[in-house]
C-alpha cells in the first residue's frame, strides 16, 4: 500500500521524507503499519499483522478527498484518529498547567498491559481500561513518561515512543479542541487562522507581530504558556506568512478547507470532541471557508443546504437523525450525534419517590425527599457519592452504580453543589428516647439498613453488639454502638 497515516493524522506517502517513522497507521482499518523498501521492491507500507486488504491496497486520498476509499462519494462516519495516543493539553487553572497522555483506545482482544513510569509514580493500565479513552496526566519533562508493555508488543512501543518524544523543553504548539490541545509533531506547520497553546520554557519575545493575537498567558514554575491566534485575512496573508514565520521559527502555511457549527450551540460534546444536539434540532448554521459543505446522515436522509451569504450556510435535516457528517471536497470533516434532551442535557442529582421526581437543587426536592416510602436517589456519575452525605454522616461503603434506594423520608441529604436538603420529619416507627439505641437509629438504619437497625433492639451486651455487626457487615458502626451501649448503662443494658 502506498499511502499510511501519521500520529498527527495526516497522510503519509511511502518514500517520501520521514515515511519510515513509527507511529503509522492504514487510512483504512486503521491498524498499525510499517515503512518497507530495498534493492527490488519500491517503497510501500505493509501491515504488521499481515493483511492485504483490497481497499487498504489501493487507497489514495486524491480521489474524492481525505479518508475515503476509492471510488466513495461518502466520508466514513467516525472521526478518524481518535483512537491513536497523544500528548493532551489540558485548559485548566492557573495553578494546574496540565499536559496528559491520550492512550490508545483498543479492542477487547488486546491481552497486553500499559505501565507508565515517570516522578508521578507508576500506573498500569489493563486490556478493560484501555477500551475507552483514557488520558493520563504527566509532568512536564523531556521526556515526560516511560511507557512499556507487559507482555511486550513492539509495535505498540514504538507507537508511543514516537508521541511521548514530540514533547521538547522548548517549542510545543497544541492545536486548540474543545478544552485544551493535541501536540503537533515539530516538523508540521502552523496553519492560519488556527488557534493553538504555546508551551515552553522559553517565552515569546515582545512585541509580538500584529499577525499574532495572545489571547492568555500563564506562567508557572518556568513553564510559559500562550493562547495565540494566527489571523488569517486574504488581504495580508502573505505577509502575515513570513512574518509569522520569522517570529515563531516555525513553517506558516495558508489556512486548510474547513468547516463548523455557528448555531445553535451543541447540547455537549463528547470526549473525542463530537457535538452533540438534542434530537428536536432540525436546522444548524455552518461556515465554510470553501464554499458549500456536503452532509451524509447516518439514516440516508436527503438534507437542504441553503447558501445566506458569505461562507454561511443554512442546514436543514427532513428527518429525525441520530447522526451525521458534514465534510467539505478538500477534506474538511465534522461528526455530529443528536440525542434525546434527557441525555443531551447534563443531570443533577434526582430524588424518585412514589409522590414524584425532582432535582436536588429544586425547591421540591424537600417535598420528594419527605416521602416515608422508597427513595431513589440517582447521581450522574458514580464519583459523586463519595463527598455525599446521607443524615449527616458520609456513605460506607460507596455504592457501586450511579442508583441507590433509601427508605424514606430522608432527615438530611447533601451533595455540595449538586444540592441539599434538611427536612424537620423524623423515621416512621421512631423509637422513644428511652431506649438506648434511639439516638443511632437513623445513622444505623440510612448506612446499614432497616434489618439491621432492628437488631439493635437485642443487643444488651458489647459481646452481642460484636455478634450484630459480624453478622450484618456492619463493622464500620461498631464504635458507635459500643459508645450508645456505654452511655446507657442505666437503660437494662451492660
Amino acid at each position: 500500500m502506498e499511502w499510511a497515516i501519521n500520529a498527527s493524522g495526516n497522510h503519509v506517502r511511502a518514500g517520501a521524507p520521514r515515511a519510515h517513522w513509527y507511529g503509522l497507521r492504514c487510512p483504512v482499518c486503521k491498524a498499525a503499519v510499517y515503512h518497507r523498501s530495498g534493492t527490488y521492491n519500491r517503497p510501500h507500507f505493509a501491515h504488521y499483522s499481515g493483511n492485504f486488504n483490497r481497499e487498504c491496497e489501493l487507497y489514495d486520498p486524491s480521489r474524492g478527498g481525505q479518508g475515503r476509499f476509492p471510488g466513495s462519494q461518502r466520508p466514513p462516519l467516525t472521526t478518524p484518529g481518535f483512537g491513536a495516543p497523544a500528548l493532551v493539553w489540558a485548559d485548566e487553572e492557573f495553578a494546574s498547567l496540565s499536559l496528559r497522555l491520550r492512550l490508545p483506545k483498543l479492542s477487547n482482544g488486546y491481552t497486553s498491559k500499559l505501565v507508565i513510569t515517570s516522578s508521578n509514580g507508576t500506573r498500569t493500565f489493563g486490556s478493560g481500561a484501555l477500551t475507552r479513552t483514557t488520558l493520563v496526566s504527566i509532568p512536564l519533562r523531556e521526556p515526560p513518561v516511560t511507557v512499556k508493555t507487559i507482555p511486550p508488543d513492539l509495535a505498540m512501543d514504538m507507537r508511543l515512543d514516537e508521541v511521548l518524544s514530540q514533547f521538547r523543553l522548548s517549542g510545543n504548539y497544541f492545536r486548540t479542541v474543545t478544552n485544551g490541545g493535541v501536540l503537533e509533531r515539530p516538523d508540521t506547520a502552523l496553519e492560519l487562522g488556527e488557534e493553538y497553546f504555546y508551551v515552553s520554557q522559553r517565552r515569546l519575545p515582545e512585541p509580538s507581530p500584529s499577525a499574532l493575537k495572545i489571547a492568555a498567558r500563564k506562567e508557572h514554575l518556568g513553564w510559559w504558556v500562550y493562547r495565540v491566534l494566527l489571523r488569517d485575512s486574504p488581504d495580508t496573508r502573505h505577509e502575515d506568512i513570513d512574518d509569522l514565520k520569522s517570529y515563531l521559527g516555525r513553517s506558516i502555511v495558508p489556512p486548510k478547507p474547513r468547516v463548523e457549527i455557528v448555531w445553535p450551540p451543541a447540547s455537549r460534546f463528547d470526549v473525542d470532541g463530537t457535538a452533540v444536539f438534542a434530537e428536536t434540532t432540525k436546522k444548524l448554521l455552518a461556515r465554510s471557508n470553501d464554499g458549500s459543505p456536503n452532509v451524509e446522515t447516518d439514516g440516508g436522509t436527503k438534507v437542504v443546504i441553503d447558501d445566506i451569504d458569505k461562507g454561511y450556510f443554512q442546514i436543514t435535516f427532513n428527518a429525525q437523525e441520530e447522526g451525521a457528517v458534514i465534510w467539505m471536497p478538500g477534506g474538511a470533516i465534522r461528526r455530529i450525534r443528536f440525542e434525546k434532551d434527557s441525555f443531551a442535557t447534563p443531570r443533577g442529582v434526582i430524588l424518585t419517590a412514589a409522590t414524584g421526581e425532582a432535582d436536588l437543587t429544586s425547591i421540591s426536592a424537600a417535598e420528594v425527599a419527605s416521602d416515608d416510602g422508597a427513595i431513589d436517589v440517582s447521581v450522574p456519575s458514580e464519583g459523586l457519592w463519595r463527598n455525599a452525605r446521607l443524615n449527616g454522616r458520609k456513605l460506607n461503603a460507596l455504592p457501586n452504580g450511579e442508583s441507590l434506594r433509601f427508605k424514606g423520608p430522608l432527615q438530611d441529604i447533601r451533595f455540595g453543589a449538586f444540592g441539599s436538603v434538611i427536612t424537620r420529619q423524623t423515621i416512621a416507627g421512631e423509637v422513644p428516647l428511652t431506649h438506648w439505641y434511639s439516638k443511632i437509629l437513623l445513622v444505623v438504619t440510612t448506612s446499614v439498613g432497616q434489618a439491621a437497625a432492628k437488631g439493635l433492639k437485642s443487643i444488651h451486651s458489647k459481646h452481642q453488639a460484636i455478634r450484630w455487626a459480624t453478622e450484618n457487615n456492619a463493622m464500620h458502626c461498631l464504635p458507635l454502638v459500643l459508645s450508645a451501649l456505654a452511655a446507657e448503662i442505666n437503660h437494662g443494658v451492660s
